[in-house]
C-alpha cells in the first residue's frame, strides 16, 4: 500500500484472485483484503485514491498455526469468513487458506482437472447437423 499509486491500481487490475491482499511495507505488515469487484468499482470512480481503498478494505480473519481442519471448517462456518490468513505463534504470517482449500482436504477436489477436446464437445449428427454440448 506504500508502492506508487499507479503501481497499486495495475496490480489491482491485472488481480487474478477475487480477494487481494493488502500490505504496507512487507507481507508481515498486512493491512486487509480487498475483493477484486471492489477494487475495480473503486477504480471506475474519478476519486479513487488511498483513504478510499482503505475504506473497502476488509478486516483480515487470522488462523493460528496448527489449526486442525474440523475446528478452522467450523469457525469459518461461525464467523461467514471465505478466506483467512494462518500465523505462528510470533504473528508472522505462514499462509492463506480458503474454505474451498479446506473442503477439498475433507471431501477431495472441487474442480475438474480434466479438460474435453473439442471433438467431445461437438457432435455430427446423420442430418448434417451439429449437436454442442453446453457443458
Amino acid at each position: 500500500i506504500n508502492d506508487d499509486w499507479k503501481i497499486i491500481s495495475r496490480q489491482l487490475t491485472h488481480a487474478q484472485h477475487t480477494r487481494v491482499l493488502l500490505y504496507r511495507d512487507n507481507i508481515d505488515d498486512a493491512v486487509g483484503f480487498i475483493h477484486s469487484r471492489d477494487a475495480l468499482r473503486l477504480l471506475t470512480k474519478e476519486q479513487f485514491d488511498k483513504p478510499s481503498l482503505l475504506r473497502a478494505v476488509r478486516e483480515i480473519y487470522f488462523i493460528p498455526e496448527g489449526t486442525s481442519l474440523n475446528t478452522q471448517l467450523l469457525k469459518f462456518q461461525q464467523s461467514k469468513e471465505r478466506i483467512g490468513i494462518v500465523v505462528d505463534e510470533y504473528g508472522d504470517i505462514q499462509g492463506l487458506v480458503t474454505l474451498e482449500d479446506i473442503l477439498e482436504q475433507v471431501v477431495g477436489d472441487l474442480t475438474t482437472t480434466q479438460t474435453r477436446t473439442p471433438s467431445e464437445e461437438v457432435t455430427t449428427q446423420s442430418d448434417g447437423s451439429y449437436l454442442v454440448d453446453g457443458g
